[in-house]
């Protein structure tokens, strides 16, 4: 099983669960879907220098202020 193959889960096509050639290359498609297979990528996780506190998150968790959406008025 090549490297591209490996990276789905089971070597299914994860929009369909079609199972991926042995011989599969970067930029191929699925036969049953189009969907395009990508060589594995680095983990996207957390950024650790983003952390800070539950305040400083809750704070920026919301819909924003008035000015972020231009002033008070509530019409859509």
């Amino acid at each position: 099983m090549n490297a591209i193959k490996a990276s789905y889960n089971n070597g299914e096509c994860s929009d369909c669960g079609e199972t991926i050639p042995d011989n599969v290359q970067e930029g191929e498609q699925c036969a049953n879907c189009d969907h395009v297979f990508c060589s594995p990528r680095p983990d996207d996780g957390p950024d650790e220098s983003m952390d800070g506190d539950h305040a400083t998150g809750l704070a920026s968790a919301g819909m924003g202020t008035d000015e972020d959406y231009g002033g008070d008025c509530e019409r859509i």
